[in-house]
């Protein structure tokens, strides 16, 4: 038995509720690079796959040549593998809702994470990628409460 509580027990203590208001779901690759195609053209698909290759390049970069280069430590931690369900939970908004009680919240206001990894990309790529929130990357809210 774990001396740690899990999240459903902590959360059974409080008479509040929990909401994860900075929640992002991680696009299904082929379909997210289709959409942008379609929303923001080719110039939007070139910005988001240098950001897509600049991390795997800082990642293959060691600690003393990201210092010498001053490239900040990239997020490493985004794509959850070694337990399935936990990614098969970041790729599917519906399934975050159904495990909802699980991971302890009540709410969850999510947003996708390839909308916002415009950074770093030139400053026509970003631009093309701007359209995409209006369609695929809109927010999402999800609930599991009595109010809701």
């Amino acid at each position: 038995m774990s001396a740690h509580l899990s999240a459903a027990q902590i959360k059974a203590r409080l008479d509040h509720p929990i909401i994860d208001a900075d929640g992002h779901w991680i696009e299904y690759g082929p379909v997210f690079t289709e959409e942008l195609r379609r929303v923001g053209g080719e110039d939007a698909v070139e910005g988001w796959n240098a950001v897509r290759n600049g991390t795997r390049s800082a990642l293959s970069m060691s600690v003393e040549e990201r210092r010498r280069r001053r490239i900040s430590q990239e997020a490493f931690w985004g794509h959850p593998s070694k337990n399935t369900k936990d990614l098969a939970t970041a790729l599917f908004p519906r399934l975050l809702a159904e495990r909802l009680d699980e991971i302890g919240l009540d709410f969850a206001i999510i947003y996708p994470r390839g909308a916002c990894a415009c950074r770093g990309s030139a400053p026509t790529s970003r631009g093309a990628q701007r359209p995409a929130p209006t369609t695929s990357s809109r927010p999402s809210i999800s609930a599991r409460s009595p109010t809701a």
